[in-house]
């Protein structure tokens, strides 16, 4: 049951300046922009917690896919941040299933990154919450390993983006990984 949604999937961990870059991006490219969390609070606001923490991924997932059936179009082409990997109650890396990303039927991935002490701070100026910089490096390594592993698995494009990286154009790399995506057959 594929979606058939025109999704660039922009992935990376809690910090990473996801929703910043994707506005930027929305507002210079003119493409509609969604937080994978904010599509799921639309469905069901109590169940996003402050602390990132997610109890049931499954079901945090099963309501992400709902959400995007719901409320995007299938002829747009969308930028949708969210994660590959998320902590889950016990504060464990926990894998999002391949399945969700094969559903969503997306046309490409950006993976962003970042150095991990600039994650940590924005993360405590922005949630108030410490985390160990060995899980931050641990958390951004399994991201962009399994982030990658997906795309190489649902056959779609993909880019890794350091943002602290200042040759990098980033709007010429996406444009490019748009133009690849609509290229793709379904």
């Amino acid at each position: 049951m594929e979606i058939k949604k025109n999704i660039i999937f922009v992935g990376g961990i809690h910090g990473v300046g996801k929703t910043t870059i994707c506005n930027n991006l929305s507002n210079e490219l003119s493409i509609e922009h969604y937080s994978s969390s904010n599509l799921i609070s639309m469905l069901d606001f109590e169940r996003i917690k402050q602390d990132k923490r997610v109890e049931d991924i499954q079901d945090n997932q099963n309501m992400l896919l709902e959400a995007v059936k719901y409320f995007l179009d299938k002829d747009t082409f969308y930028l949708l941040d969210g994660h590959f990997c998320l902590i889950n109650s016990d504060n464990i890396i926990q894998k999002v299933p391949v399945k969700v990303f094969e559903v969503l039927g997306i046309k490409g991935i950006i993976i962003i990154s970042d150095y991990e002490h600039k994650i940590l701070k924005r993360l405590k100026t922005r949630d108030n919450r410490d985390y160990s910089l060995e899980f931050i490096r641990r958390f951004q390594e399994e991201e962009i390993y399994y982030g990658s592993q997906v795309a190489k698995q649902i056959k779609v494009p993909i880019e890794i983006i350091n943002i602290s990286n200042e040759e990098l154009d980033i709007i010429t790399s996406v444009k490019e990984l748009l133009y690849r995506g609509s290229k793709i057959e379904s």
